[in-house]
């Protein structure tokens, strides 16, 4: 698990799938809703076996038609995971900060 410093928590565990883009609308406390939140989910295979299975968040930044990549190869890699990942640079988001915005909006 990676760390980061909040302002907010101080050291801290880092969401690092959360992009760049709804990680600054989480920091702006725009008026965000479970439905402005895409999630996409991310499985990669190496030799049949299942070596992670992620979801990734953004706010609607890809079509919504994706929902789910299976990555088992580097040409699935290369077509389907590697435009996804500028937008996570420089991403990645307080765990606890994720946290309470699940909680406000879920309450």
């Amino acid at each position: 698990m990676s760390l980061m410093n909040c302002s907010i928590h101080g050291e801290v565990g880092i969401h690092p799938y959360i992009s760049k883009a709804l990680g600054h609308e989480l920091d702006i406390k725009s008026s965000l809703a479970l439905t402005d939140i895409q999630r996409v989910k991310v499985n990669i295979y190496e030799d049949n076996q299942l070596l992670s299975n992620d979801f990734y968040l953004l706010a609607n930044e890809v079509l919504s038609d994706i929902k789910h990549l299976v990555i088992r190869n580097e040409q699935d890699e290369e077509k389907f995971l590697k435009p996804l990942m500028p937008k996570f640079k420089g991403g990645g988001y307080c765990v606890k900060c994720f946290s309470m915005f699940l909680s406000k909006i879920s309450a």
